[in-house]
């Protein structure tokens, strides 16, 4: 990220982070997230039609099994559970059901660099 000159950012985010944090450190920008309200964002999008599958999404990442690729499974694979910390307090987090989810988590990271992209005042055209 230093050798882009700003033009890289790095995410963190974990079910610790705050809501949304954004901050500098030795010139890198650092963009820290709670875990469980941005993966909860990106399948709003998906679900309100804010944000559109890909082009041919049933077929991509290959290994079509049962009319569905890869992106499609692993899009999926996390479920959103909710379940009673140590002190009785009812918390929702994801958790994996299937692996892998690396295009699940392809789609936040798409999401966090289309946000920064906006603060920067760049048109995002998806």
């Amino acid at each position: 990220a230093k050798k882009h000159g700003g033009r890289v950012s790095l995410a963190r985010y974990g079910r610790q982070e705050p809501s949304t944090e954004t901050k500098s450190y030795a010139g890198v920008t650092v963009i820290s997230v709670n875990r469980t309200e941005i993966i909860d964002e990106m399948v709003e999008r998906f679900r309100d039609g804010e944000a559109a599958l890909p082009e041919g999404a049933r077929e991509l990442g290959g290994r079509v099994r049962q009319g569905r690729g890869e992106y499609y499974w692993e899009l999926f694979a996390m479920k959103r559970v909710t379940e009673q910390d140590s002190r009785g307090n009812w918390v929702a987090h994801w958790v994996d059901g299937r692996k892998p989810d690396h295009y699940a988590h392809a789609e936040v990271y798409t999401l966090l660099a289309a946000r920064r992209a906006r603060r920067l005042g760049f048109e995002i055209v998806f």
